[in-house]
């Protein structure tokens, strides 16, 4: 439990909306659990990239949101640092 809440002082939690999980599950998704997800992320205006290893879940078409693994996300960081 410890390292939870460590981790609840560095993130935001966002919520997903009722429009959002219908509209996923209504969808033709692969993976409606990456649909909500993304669709979420995609919603907080504060964000930059979608961080997943399950990356090739993601066949959304016009990607707004960058998708990137945790490795990608690092050397992206890395380069901008």
């Amino acid at each position: 439990m410890k390292g939870v809440a460590e981790i609840l002082k560095i993130v935001d939690i966002v919520e997903a909306s009722k429009e959002i999980l219908t509209s996923c599950f209504n969808g033709s998704y692969s993976d409606v659990e990456d649909a909500v997800q993304y669709f979420t992320a995609l919603r907080n205006d504060s964000l930059n990239y979608y961080i997943t290893r399950n990356i090739r879940h993601f066949d959304f078409k016009n990607f707004i949101l960058p998708v990137v693994t945790p490795t990608q996300f690092l050397k992206i960081f890395k380069q901008n640092s």
